[in-house]
């Protein structure tokens, strides 16, 4: 190598290493510090687990809601079913109370024959079994006595007795019983046969009366 071509090698190699500067470094930062939420970003996130925690709230309430509802439409229809059980024979048990009614006629009949009082005798006895069959069903009598007050549900007046047309019922109350032509009959508290009676009445009042 020549020595002009050696001085020029020494120049570059020279003219290199003045111009290789020294890299800054900068400050690393942690992992840490780069997903450190924001006082806003946290705040947000508070407010979405209060609205979630209300939603859930409010779901598990619509779903006791539904549910008791449901328990209650079920009850209801329970219900319903056994009253139509519990009357289901009603049309048939008020037809038999028209009988039961004519037996009671026939057995308070007053004779003295013994062969028409031999004949009422069975007529009792099967009216009695009568009324102990149809009683398993839930049918029962029911009665008044003289000086009831009147009560259109239960009784059906079969005559209106007025103060000016008999004056042996002046010291009566108005409005009550005082005759009772036939017992009534309810089916499991329900009346299906008002009792037949007989009620006083001022001629400034009305009695109200309640027919089958």
């Amino acid at each position: 190598m020549t020595k002009s071509k050696k001085d020029k090698k020494d120049k570059l190699s020279a003219a290199e290493n003045k111009d290789t500067t020294t890299p800054v470094t900068e400050t690393p930062v942690s992992v840490e510090e780069k997903k450190m939420p924001s006082s806003k970003e946290i705040e947000l996130e508070t407010k979405i687990k209060a609205l979630q925690a209300e939603i859930d709230k409010i779901n598990s309430q619509q779903k006791q809601l539904m549910l008791a509802t449901r328990l209650n439409t079920i009850k209801e229809l329970e219900i319903q079913n056994k009253e139509h059980i519990k009357y289901a024979n009603q049309k048939i048990i008020k037809d038999l109370v028209h009988t039961l009614l004519n037996f009671q006629r026939a057995l308070n009949f007053k004779t003295d024959n013994s062969a028409v009082e031999n004949f009422l005798v069975g007529f009792k006895f099967i009216y009695e079994e009568l009324i102990k069959a149809l009683g398993k069903e839930g049918l029962k009598e029911i009665s008044a006595k003289i000086g009831d007050e009147f009560n259109s549900h239960r009784h059906e007046a079969v005559e209106i007795i007025n103060d000016n047309i008999n004056n042996d019922y002046q010291n009566v109350k108005n409005n009550t019983i005082v005759e009772v032509i036939a017992n009534g009959y309810e089916l499991h508290n329900r009346v299906i046969s008002t009792i037949k009676v007989k009620v006083f009445q001022t001629k400034t009042e009305k009695t109200e009366t309640n027919k089958n």
